[in-house]
Formats: C-alpha cells, structure tokens, sequence
C-alpha cells in the first residue's frame, strides 16, 4: 500500500509505472544528486527499462524539475499553520510543521533544499506562491508589526536563516550529527530562532 507521506507528489490517475519512477527518481537525486543519476539509474532502480521513463517523461530533467515542483508545493502547503493563532503560537506551529515534514518526507526537504536555485527560476507561476521564504518573511513581518519581533530586524535575512536552520537540520539528521525525529528539536530550534528575532 501507498504511504500517503513519502507518495505526496503522485497522483491518483497515474501509471504504477509512472508511480515508480519517480519515487526511485526522488530516493536517488535526494541521495546521489541529479546530476550523478542517469536516466538508466532511475529505470533500473525501479524495475523498468528506459523506454518506460520516456513513456512518462521528456528525459531526466522533466522528471527532475517535475519532482521539484511536487516537493516544493508539497512543503509550502504543510508548514502553513491554521489561522486564528498568536505570532507565538504561529511561528512555533510553522516550526513544528516544517520539522514533521523533515521526518515523513525527508528525500522530498532535502531534495527541494539541494535544488533551489537550479529550479526554482524554471517553476510556473503559482507555485512560486506558496513561496517558503515568502510565508516565512510574512510571519517575521507580522511579528515585527505587533511588537514581538525587533524593529530593526530584516525580514528577508530573518525568514532566510529560519529556513536555513531547517534546512541543515535535516542534513544534519540524515547525516546522523543529531538524532531523529527532526520535531525532537521542535524546542530548541524555537529557542534559537526567539532569541535571533527579539535581539
């Protein structure tokens, strides 16, 4: 059965075929990079033959930029705190979300970190909406406007070092240098990322 988790950027209406090379795409460019997989890496690793790929896809970088695009919309829209919540209860709420996708689907954190700025430029408008640095400026912005974050804090470089954090934390874990579960630090992250905005 599909773990709904690590199967996020699947659709419903697509081929097993089309279901398996990209969950064994996603596993080797999180792993290896995409410029270290071949088209052949991607096939055999899922039990298929390169024709199989191309049945689904341009070649290796419409899969690639295809997965980016999955993975990040799928990032952006888990972090998103439910509204009605203090700047507090918000920032420690987009934290916790942030460190819970980092355990369910870590491939998809570090993959999306890894690939940046060589897709982001290539995603399609909306997408670019649901933008990580902007949702995370957003709240720094907000947490200035109501007095809990330091008049003369830079949103940008803010929300660039919160994500930052986040981001080498799953590096972190996958390295081993800290413990899983990424959320077993929900607290301290919280303490760090305090004390950065309020000075």
């Amino acid at each position: 059965m599909d773990d709904p988790h690590t199967l996020f950027y699947l659709r419903d209406a697509d081929a097993p075929a089309k279901r398996a090379l990209m969950t064994s795409a996603l596993a080797l460019f999180a792993e290896h990079g995409v410029d270290s997989v071949s088209i052949r890496d991607v096939a055999a690793n899922a039990g298929f033959t390169n024709p199989a790929l191309f049945r689904h896809f341009a070649g290796k970088d419409a899969l690639a930029l295809a997965l980016f695009d999955a993975c990040y919309r799928h990032i952006g829209a888990t972090i998103q705190p439910p509204a009605g919540m203090t700047f507090d209860e918000r920032l420690r709420e987009t934290l916790r979300r942030y460190l819970v996708a980092i355990d369910a689907t870590p491939e998809a954190v570090l993959y999306v970190q890894d690939n940046l700025r060589r897709f982001w430029p290539l995603l399609p408008p909306d997408p670019q909406r649901l933008s990580l640095l902007g949702h995370m400026r957003r709240l720094v912005l907000e947490g200035i406007a109501n007095g809990r974050v330091a008049l003369d804090t830079d949103g940008t470089l803010a929300a660039g070092a919160i994500i930052g954090l986040l981001a080498q934390t799953a590096r972190l874990i996958q390295s081993g240098e800290i413990a899983a579960p990424a959320v077993s630090s929900l607290d301290a992250i919280e303490r760090l990322v305090a004390r950065m905005l309020r000075g």
